[in-house]
């Protein structure tokens, strides 16, 4: 109200308008707030702050080229300043000009060579051009400025878990947790960290504690399904995978996880639904038409497993498993060139599967085909 009553009494008072539209920025009144900053610009036409309060705003709402825009008038006027750079290095960032991005972050750096936020930036670009050893001592060098960072010591525990260096990641991943408890994007990833490890107790306690945080966390429900189910504990995995369609019945993965619990079960036709189901929401997903084929093998319809099989080679011609789950099922239908061809091509694609081997020299022997068994 005051700086209204500044501008009542002086029309022309630029920074009456500027500090106005900073008050309306923290209410998240934005469009009045854009409104007092073009108000100050217009009376004052290099006034820096209004300028960089508008192109906060911008970023803000995702309008990036024109926050760039109002940041570089800022620059023009203010050429050493380090915040400005890292903020349009952000920015560009967002827009996929990376260049651009490492240039004015290492801009903002060369100003003000504390800068954490500028070296974690840098990794996050590094990172996205998958210069991962940069993107680590950028992340590292961020942390030797500022211990405490959280985004710093979360991204390296991602990039560690990426490297399935798992140790180190949860290393990183127990260090956000210490500064900041209540990040459940932490715990989950801790989770998936620890159940790579067989470490699946563990593992059901990140998620839990993730799932404490955020009740919705779809991801974490599936997980931690599959977590019982690495126990045995299918009852309760199959409890999870139920959450998990809960919040989001279109999540193809819980289908395809329950039905295998469903399998396991023996309880075959529920397990066929959840196939369906899983192919309702995500049509191209090989990995539910070859369960659904396996589903199908062991009630005995064998056409209708042939063209699972073939409908998820057709989808990933990598698919190793469900060229050999056909041949199984082309032996069964007394196809067998197809199925020794299917054989073929499975130990060409994953030559070291021991199994899909095992079962192609059986058929060569059960059909009499007695030329290249050594």
């Amino acid at each position: 109200v005051s700086y209204q009553n500044a501008i009542a009494i002086k029309p022309d008072y630029a920074e009456a308008y500027n500090n106005l539209g900073n008050i309306l920025k923290e209410l998240k009144n934005f469009d009045e707030a854009i409104n007092s900053y073009k108000r100050a610009i217009e009376i004052k036409p290099n006034y820096a702050e209004a300028h960089y309060g508008l192109g906060i705003i911008y970023q803000d709402l995702n309008l990036l080229n024109e926050a760039v825009k109002s940041y570089e008038v800022v620059l023009s006027i203010k050429p050493n300043s380090a915040d400005l750079h890292n903020n349009i290095g952000v920015i560009f960032h967002e827009l996929d000009q990376l260049d651009n991005a490492i240039e004015h972050l290492k801009l903002a750096l060369l100003i003000e060579p504390n800068l954490a936020e500028a070296y974690n930036n840098l990794g996050n670009v590094h990172r996205k051009l998958n210069q991962i050893d940069n993107a680590i001592r950028s992340f590292k060098k961020a942390l030797t400025i500022k211990p405490d960072y959280v985004e710093a010591n979360y991204s390296l525990g991602i990039i560690y878990q990426d490297l399935n260096e798992l140790k180190k990641a949860n290393k990183y991943y127990y260090k956000v947790i210490a500064i900041k408890p209540d990040l459940a994007d932490v715990y989950f990833s801790l989770g998936t960290s620890l159940q790579k490890l067989n470490q699946l107790n563990e593992a059901i306690n990140s998620y839990k504690k993730a799932l404490a945080i955020n009740s919705e966390f779809t991801e974490a429900y599936n997980n931690l399904g599959i977590a019982f189910e690495g126990l045995e504990q299918i009852d309760d995995a199959i409890k999870n995978y139920e959450k998990a369609i809960l919040t989001n019945p279109n999540y193809a993965e819980a289908h395809l996880n329950l039905g295998l619990a469903y399998q396991k079960l023996g309880q075959l036709d529920d397990s066929i639904e959840c196939y369906k189901r899983s192919l309702t929401a995500k049509p191209d997903y090989a990995e539910a038409h070859n369960n659904l084929g396996n589903t199908f093998m062991q009630l005995g319809q064998l056409d209708k497993a042939d063209k699972s099989y073939e409908k998820a080679i057709s989808i990933n011609s990598e698919f190793s498993l469900a060229y050999s789950n056909r041949a199984d099922v082309l032996i069964n239908l007394k196809r067998f060139d197809e199925a020794l061809a299917c054989y073929q091509r499975a130990i060409d694609i994953t030559p070291y599967k021991d199994f899909i081997l095992g079962n192609f020299l059986h058929a060569k022997m059960h059909l009499c085909i007695w030329n290249e068994l050594s």
